[in-house]
């Protein structure tokens, strides 16, 4: 069964937003669009629905595609000033689940030295077996150095949590040592509640900021053990 097949549609995955043009912000309806707050910690100013900006990558300087929900759409543009010198291409909808999103990252023909993913936070956290797929696929498929995800901060969905899930992305870390990098996004957030906007799910402009840096600091490391 393919990956796709594996993973369930988990709620919000109606608004991955199909047919966008590469390279190209898609706003939000102004009628649904929210007043803008200025942005500080504690708060988060108002995001696109989806952020597409693919950027060939360039030789002799390392490269990244990042593919994710809204999570990713908050920190994209964070992530893409946190790596200067770098190639950073995004292909992130709110919403997006990962039967919908490893789509997006097997249609990239040329080769990131990093493959970044912010998925499964809008999936089913009882599919094991389709998180742990999509993710060695993310490590075996011969497209980059290594692969990034970080760990889930949801609300249990029918009573399961994500804690099993989490321990399921550092113990296959454990099994591609170099290759995977597991962003302790779940465990941040935990021990800074302020990064949270009111959801548990969400994160405030401070916390999207944060969610950022440790996806570049991951992509470095990445960069340096393969040196």
């Amino acid at each position: 069964m393919s990956a796709a097949g594996l993973l369930l549609a988990g709620c919000g995955g109606g608004d991955a937003g199909a047919g966008t043009v590469p390279g190209r912000t898609e706003p939000t309806p102004a009628a649904s669009q929210p007043a803008v707050t200025a942005a500080q910690p504690g708060v988060a100013t108002r995001k696109p629905d989806q952020i597409v900006d693919i950027r060939p990558p360039q030789e002799g300087r390392p490269s990244l595609f990042l593919v994710g929900d809204s999570l990713g759409v908050g920190m994209a543009r964070d992530l893409q000033a946190d790596l200067p010198g770098w190639t950073v291409s995004v292909d992130v909808r709110n919403g997006l689940v990962a039967g919908i999103g490893m789509p997006l990252w097997r249609a990239q023909q040329t080769p990131y030295t990093v493959s970044a993913f912010s998925l499964f936070t809008n999936d089913d956290p009882a599919n094991l077996a389709g998180l742990e797929q999509v993710v060695r696929e993310s490590v075996e498929r011969v497209f980059s150095q290594c692969a990034i995800w970080a760990t889930i901060r949801a609300p249990p969905r029918n009573g399961v949590t994500f804690d099993a899930a989490n321990a399921l992305l550092h113990r296959l870390a454990g099994e591609y040592p170099g290759r995977l990098f597991i962003v302790p996004w779940a465990e941040t957030v935990t021990a800074r509640s302020e990064l949270d906007l009111g959801d548990y799910v969400h994160a405030t402009d401070e916390g999207y900021a944060v969610r950022a840096r440790l996806f570049a600091e991951a992509a470095r490391r990445c960069v340096r053990q393969a040196a």
